[in-house]
């Protein structure tokens, strides 16, 4: 496309004279760049960053929570009919959000920082659901919602054209069988 030309010239421009600059580039699907950007002098050396680990997706977990607007909350479910609404929800007690970031960052191995915000706006997306369908009166995200979250945000996180070796095709392989007995 037209950008890419332009951007392409430029950076043959730059090396024409003799300068010295260094561009970087950063993308999730390394495929879908233009074969004429990689070529020698261009962006001819890629690195792959792993994911986060455990402590590493705690902080960002962290992070997410707290800079979005809705309140997160404990149920207080209504045990005459557990199909009313809540009968209230308790704003979350010292510690909460470093416990369930903790909890969460144990559940989601192999999730990036962008794997994790789908799982924060789908726990989001669910508690305002509950609150429309009137299981809820008010739109707070409980631990539950994340729980709920969790397959739907595993779906949409694993659309990668990243290639896997065969070991680390057979470690998903046994994780993924492990999800499957553990909820049968």
């Amino acid at each position: 496309d037209a950008f890419t030309n332009t951007m392409l010239s430029e950076i043959d421009d730059i090396n024409k004279n003799g300068l010295a600059i260094l561009v970087i580039g950063a993308t999730n699907l390394l495929s879908k760049v233009d074969e004429a950007a990689k070529r020698p002098g261009r962006f001819d050396r890629s690195f792959i960053i792993q994911y986060p680990d455990g402590k590493g997706r705690a902080k960002i977990i962290t992070k997410q929570l707290r800079i979005e607007p809705t309140p997160l909350g404990i149920i207080v479910p209504n045990v005459d009919d557990p199909k009313k609404p809540a009968e209230s929800f308790s704003a979350p007690p010292a510690g909460f959000i470093m416990d369930l970031a903790n909890e969460l960052a144990k559940i989601t191995p192999g999730f990036s920082g962008a794997a994790l915000n789908t799982l924060n706006n789908e726990a989001r997306v669910i508690a305002w659901r509950k609150k429309r369908d009137g299981l809820r009166i008010d739109t707070f995200v409980a631990r539950e919602d994340f729980y709920e979250a969790l397959p739907s945000a595993l779906t949409r996180s694993q659309k990668s054209d990243r290639v896997r070796d065969e070991r680390e095709l057979e470690f998903v392989a046994w994780h993924e069988s492990g999800h499957i007995y553990f909820s049968y």
